[in-house]
């Protein structure tokens, strides 16, 4: 993930198993890598973050002080990770990292439980505080929320939102999904009415996910106000395999997009919708060769 600093240069978050020629500061095996580049794209300064274990990266948000919080997936614990819930190498947990605007830690928080915890997703800052949007296994720990499926412990992945305050605590967590598989790719803050609105797929047919189309998943895009609480859900797609990848602001109201396999032009192509604030459908096309 990347986002534009005040100064017109980029901030970038990706994961890096090196430790030379650009890289510095390794902790071992793979580590969360931000580099800071101007708007020509020359290197201003570099950090890792991580542990002797393996860290992939998620996405990352400017904050109001211009410094950066970003989120990965740690497979271990030590150095800038405080906890490893699951204690297997197979699982991993959220890490939440706040830094100034040099790339300084300032705090990192270990979020997840016993399951695997996801890459996908959002951190959001906003609301005077932060949004992590990923999606989990996990039923213990820090995921707390059985709301969307009372007496029912899935072992399939469900969207989750944490809500954080500025000094990385969890104030709420709040999940989202059906007895399948249910996995989101991006989320974004509307500022428009205080909402967070997620899209990816789903793979359920009950519970919270209504208008399943059939095939093996659907594009599943969901809208909660502010303290995380369902506005609408809707399923988008065909009888084949439907991927929500991406959602941005429109005027009328929103574009998801995607991909569907097999498409009506090719193997694998692009599917937008365009639907309004209420998560209706206006229209959509697929593109592709």
């Amino acid at each position: 993930g990347a986002v534009q600093t005040p100064d017109g240069g980029y901030a970038v978050l990706a994961y890096t198993g090196s430790n030379d020629r650009d890289v510095s500061g390794n902790h071992g095996a793979e580590d969360l890598w931000l580099i800071r580049i101007d708007s020509l794209g020359t290197l201003l300064w570099q950090k890792c973050y991580g542990s002797a274990y393996d860290e992939q990266s998620g996405a990352i948000a400017l904050t109001p002080d211009n410094g950066f919080i970003f989120f990965g997936v740690s497979n271990g614990a030590g150095g800038d990770v405080p906890t490893h819930y699951s204690g297997s190498q197979f699982d991993g947990d959220w890490i939440v990292i706040k830094t100034d605007s040099l790339g300084n830690r300032q705090w990192s928080k270990s979020i997840g439980g016993l399951g695997d915890e996801e890459t996908y997703g959002n951190i959001l800052a906003a609301n005077g505080g932060y949004y992590l949007v990923s999606s989990s296994n996990s039923t213990d720990y820090d995921c707390t929320d059985t709301f969307w499926h009372p007496g029912l412990h899935s072992t399939e992945y469900n969207y989750f939102i944490f809500r954080l305050d500025t000094a990385g605590n969890i104030l709420w967590d709040s999940s989202y999904g059906g007895s399948r598989g249910d996995i989101v790719y991006n989320a974004i803050w509307d500022s428009r009415d205080s909402t967070i609105v997620m899209n990816g797929l789903t793979a359920s047919f009950d519970y919270m996910v209504t208008g399943y189309h059939g095939g093996l998943a659907d594009m599943w895009v969901i809208k909660t106000d502010k303290n995380g609480t369902l506005k609408w859900e809707t399923c988008l797609g065909g009888p084949n395999i439907d991927n929500g990848t991406g959602i941005t602001i429109a005027p009328h109201g929103y574009m998801a997009y995607g991909n569907t396999d097999p498409g009506s032009i090719g193997h694998k192509n692009a599917w937008i919708f365009a639907i309004d604030s209420g998560g209706n459908l206006v229209t959509d096309k697929i593109f592709g060769g």
